[in-house]
């Protein structure tokens, strides 16, 4: 059984380099010969059967997230001023961090005192993201925090952040929305952006916008910046999705299921 976490040929539109040239022929091998292929969305599972020259059954089982997660959302009420997040892993490309940046500083016309942390690589200090913000006078309000280990990323944003911008234009099943609807976290995110939409169960639980539109982002952040019921209530929903679909247990059965079949 292989589990494909990413549609090849569109990560290769984002990011023409020789490594993604040569993981997408390594792909197109694997898959011609695969007897058997897990999806982690229908985005991939689609895109594996029209592009790639897959040819065996679609199934999807998406990523999933342990309770130790789930345990780790705060209960108690965030006080002082709205405090979004991104978490994007590397500047540039498919990951669209410009838009979080640009969207932020509409936003900081209506809410002076909202925060942003940016955080993954090439979001520390003195790294890219920062050395465009400053380029462009748009560093106001923003903490470029960078990388952290898994448990203080967890932890900060648990304890300090009210909202999640994820503005990649491409991702598979991104574990990032996951984990943010694990800690009860409302979410933006792209509308077109590949598995992003049907993570969000098509924007019943968060905010699809379109992420190449920086003023289009900004009025989901004024949305959430604007309300905390309304927070609470994207919040709620993203969990009750997360529990249901990306908990450990449900992703553990679905893989369960396939192994005892093929095992008969």
């Amino acid at each position: 059984v292989i589990t494909a976490h990413d549609a090849p040929l569109n990560v290769l539109r984002h990011n023409f380099i020789p490594y993604r040239i040569a993981r997408t022929l390594m792909a197109y091998r694997v898959l011609t010969r695969a007897k058997r292929v897990v999806s982690v969305s229908p985005y991939v599972a689609a895109h594996l059967s029209r592009f790639m020259l897959y040819r065996g059954p679609r199934q999807v089982i998406p990523n999933g997230m342990p309770e130790s997660l789930f345990a780790s959302r705060s209960t108690r009420p965030r006080v002082g001023p709205i405090k979004f997040a991104s978490i994007l892993q590397g500047w540039g490309g498919r990951k669209n961090g410009r838009i979080a940046i640009e969207a932020f500083a509409e936003l900081r016309k209506r809410y002076p005192d909202a925060r942003l942390m940016m955080f993954g690589q090439g979001h520390g200090p003195g790294e890219e993201a920062e050395g465009w913000a400053k380029s462009h006078g748009l560093t106001g309000g923003i903490e470029f925090v960078g990388e952290l280990s898994y448990a203080s990323l967890i932890e900060m944003l648990a304890r300090d952040v009210d909202a999640l911008v994820h503005p990649a234009l491409e991702e598979a099943q991104p574990m990032v929305l996951i984990e943010a609807m694990a800690l009860g976290l409302p979410i933006i995110a792209g509308k077109a952006s590949g598995g992003t939409a049907w993570t969000l169960d098509e924007g019943r639980a968060g905010l699809l916008v379109d992420v190449t539109d920086p003023q289009a982002v900004a009025r989901a952040m004024e949305r959430l910046a604007a309300s905390d019921d309304e927070r609470a209530l994207w919040g709620q929903r993203g969990l009750e999705l997360a529990t249901r679909r990306f908990h450990i247990r449900s992703v553990a059965d679905a893989y369960e299921e396939i192994y005892a079949e093929l095992s008969r």
